[in-house]
């Protein structure tokens, strides 16, 4: 607010002092003047304090010094929202509480309480009781709220330690209230304004400045010191579930991991301490069809949390119940599944198709055949040679030594013979060369056959069943997708869940072990994936990324803290 953008007025003026009257005209001028002068210096603090939208409570005795204050700031365009705290009752104001704005240009609650010192109490006590029912509220009025309070007295120390407001200014108008025996013009003394601190000791006053009657202010202090120091201690309830290297529990009960990392740090920032609850269900969050939530989203919205501290993902329906902070990871959706394990015994027949195993097989019984008849039918086993022709055994038991590079006896005696077995030999060295070449290869290198290579391939085949985190962003995404192949996804998620509804688990540890036995894809953040799934060789990703995700802390709805944990 503008030094100038206030026109302060009701400045008393006078000549030399003198008493004042009994009577009920000099009475009535007393009172005029005690107004004017409530007016100037109300006006002027809270001019020096910047605000542009106040909550003005009052009693019925401040009521005309109300009527002039606000005439003044509606003037200088600064919007008001008056109450009368005489109309309500305790119960009724601790409503009024919820239902104060922030402001969004300082990022505060504004609240003047121009009131004796027992209506002062009175709606600082349904501050409390306000701390003590809400949640959220209990924050935001805490610490979020700024309080200037004008009353007849003072607070007794009792009355301070009370106090659960991180910041309240304080100013006593009780001498401008004198009676009737106070001269007005002979007072030199002016008004004190404080605000309150905390202390080792407890709650304490310190002086920040003066104001004279006329609405001339000196202030030498800090409005709100406390505000320096982020939440002075207090403790805040988180909620978080064990998720892989986010959220680490450790036997002891100790939290650790990349969240309470950083949770830790702004905790040093901020000056707060925390208390770690898990959610019974162990669920994220999803919506339920009365509206309500599950898991972490559900103790936000049940006020059951103050913050959520894991890997909670940001997506538009958790928007609409909570706040989240800026994100810290940045990451996507993928898919993992083990490849199809192959049995030993056929390692001995990968290096050659099945194909070529076949004609081998084929050859070896031809070749056989070929070799038997032409020795039988050559005519130098009947003319030269004395020995026998071999016969079909023999003949296919050599060429299958021949295959195995070991030979057999005797060699034919016949030149067309020893031609056909030369060409034999031949054609054996090349396919044991080239066999013992492809098996160094393939013991080397696995070259195996994938089941799917994308998103498509995978809701068409029929070996590999699939799932997803239940209760999580993730089931969201392909439950609400409107895009082919993410329902196709969702689908037969829905159709596996009938027979096993293990596919829907919440526990990332249960998807794991399916994904290890093979024959199941699991579709996870890949942060997530790369840190469980270390040192498991025989896993594939999908090249494809299925949506984005971003991770971040979570607060209630419309939440005043976000912007402050973000900027932390």
């Amino acid at each position: 607010m503008e030094n100038n953008s206030i026109n302060i007025y009701f400045n008393s003026t006078c000549s030399n002092s003198f008493p004042v009257q009994t009577n009920s005209l000099s009475a009535f001028h007393m009172t005029s003047q005690i107004i004017a002068i409530e007016t100037n210096v109300i006006v002027s603090v809270l001019k020096h304090s910047g605000w542009r939208e106040i909550v003005i409570l009052h009693d019925n005795t401040t009521a005309r010094t109300v009527t002039q204050v606000t005439d003044i700031l509606a003037r200088a365009d600064v919007f008001l929202m008056v109450y009368n705290i005489d109309l309500y009752t305790e119960c009724q104001l601790t409503g009024i509480l919820s239902s104060l704005k922030v402001d969004m240009l300082d990022g505060a609650l504004n609240v003047t309480m121009i009131c004796t010192v027992n209506s002062s109490i009175t709606v600082l006590r349904s501050a409390r009781d306000f701390h003590n029912k809400y949640v959220e509220g209990q924050l935001r009025v805490q610490h979020i709220s700024k309080w200037i309070i004008f009353s007849d007295s003072n607070f007794s120390q009792d009355d301070l330690n009370t106090f659960h407001l991180d910041n309240i200014v304080y100013l006593n108008l009780k001498s401008a209230k004198q009676n009737n025996k106070v001269v007005f013009c002979e007072r030199t003394i002016p008004f004190v304004l404080q605000t309150l601190m905390w202390t080792k000791s407890g709650r304490e006053f310190s002086n920040i400045g003066t104001v004279s009657d006329k609405g001339e202010a000196s202030i030498y202090g800090q409005f709100f010191p406390n505000t320096k120091n982020g939440f002075n201690g207090r403790m805040l309830r988180v909620t978080t579930l064990e998720w892989g290297a986010m959220t680490i529990i450790q036997e002891e009960g100790n939290f650790t991991g990349l969240c309470f990392d950083i949770l830790n740090e702004i905790a040093r920032r901020l000056n707060f301490t925390y208390s770690v609850t898990i959610p019974p269900d162990g669920a994220f969050g999803s919506e339920l069809s009365n509206g309500t939530w599950t898991g972490m989203v559900g103790m936000i919205q049940n006020e059951q949390a103050d913050l959520v501290v894991s890997s909670l993902t940001i997506n538009p329906e958790r928007e609409k119940v909570i706040d989240f902070t800026y994100p810290f990871l940045f990451d996507h959706v993928t898919v993992v599944y083990a490849k199809p394990r192959e049995r030993k015994w056929r390692t001995l027949i990968k290096p050659f198709e099945t194909n070529v195993i076949v004609m081998i097989g084929v050859s070896l019984i031809v070749i056989s055949l070929i070799y038997c008849l032409q020795e039988r039918w050559n005519p130098i086993y009947h003319t030269v040679s004395k020995r026998k022709p071999p016969s079909l055994y023999h003949s296919f038991w050599y060429m299958y030594g021949a295959l195995l590079s070991q030979g057999g006896e005797p060699l034919p005696a016949s030149l067309a013979g020893r031609t056909i077995v030369s060409c034999w030999w031949i054609f054996c060295i090349v396919s044991i060369a080239v066999y013992s070449g492809n098996l160094t290869a393939s013991l080397t290198i696995h070259k195996t056959k994938l089941p799917f290579t994308s998103l498509e391939e995978m809701v068409n085949q029929k070996e590999y069943k699939w799932g997803t985190l239940g209760s999580s962003a993730f089931q969201t995404v392909f439950e609400e997708s409107k895009v082919p192949t993410y329902a196709a996804i969702w689908n037969g998620i829905v159709e596996f869940n009938k027979s096993d509804p293990s596919v829907l688990s919440k526990s990332g540890e249960e998807h794991l072990q399916k994904l290890y036995k093979g024959n199941y894809a699991f579709i996870m953040a890949k942060q997530y994936i790369d840190f469980e799934t270390a040192g498991h060789c025989n896993l594939v990703l999908l090249n494809e990324h299925l949506a984005r995700n971003e991770v971040a802390f979570a607060l209630a709805n419309n939440s005043p803290f976000v912007r402050i944990l973000s900027n932390a």
